[in-house]
């Protein structure tokens, strides 16, 4: 049996989903929107605390397979390229889909996208994201480095 790896949705076989790199999932603000919004809720701030959300976002970080997404959730990550200019974040998703998007700056780059969607969604930057990570986004945003 296989499931859609970010909703869970059940998967009549492998080909009824459409096969992602890790990269091209963790660059995606439409994920990290799905990922994180049941986080930044109060309604689930005891379950989703800080330091779970962090340890669940390292997880997804570190991880090495790839993703199996379902029809559903392939129609969200399409919109990725607009979400990508509404949070001005076009630096950080080239990071990530370049070939050298490995080591520091793949990993600066997902945090910085995780962070500005989490401060989106809550209206704070996470704790649990070194705030040098916000500085590197607001300086690229006032002079464009």
């Amino acid at each position: 049996m296989y499931r859609c790896d970010i909703c869970s949705e059940e998967l009549a076989d492998q080909q009824a989903g459409t096969a992602y790199a890790r990269e091209r999932i963790l660059s995606s603000p439409g994920y990290w929107e799905h990922f994180l919004r049941d986080s930044t809720d109060p309604f689930y701030a005891e379950i989703f605390t800080d330091r779970a959300t962090a340890l669940a976002v390292q997880q997804m970080i570190t991880s090495h397979s790839g993703f199996l997404v379902c029809a559903k959730c392939n129609r969200m990550l399409s919109d990725d390229q607009q979400k990508v200019a509404d949070y001005r974040l076009e630096k950080w998703y080239s990071v990530l889909q370049s070939p050298s998007a490995k080591g520091k700056a793949g990993l600066e780059a997902v945090l910085i996208i995780v962070g500005t969607v989490y401060e989106r969604l809550s209206g704070k930057w996470p704790a649990w994201i070194d705030a040098k990570d916000k500085s590197t986004r607001d300086k690229q945003w006032v002079d464009g480095t």
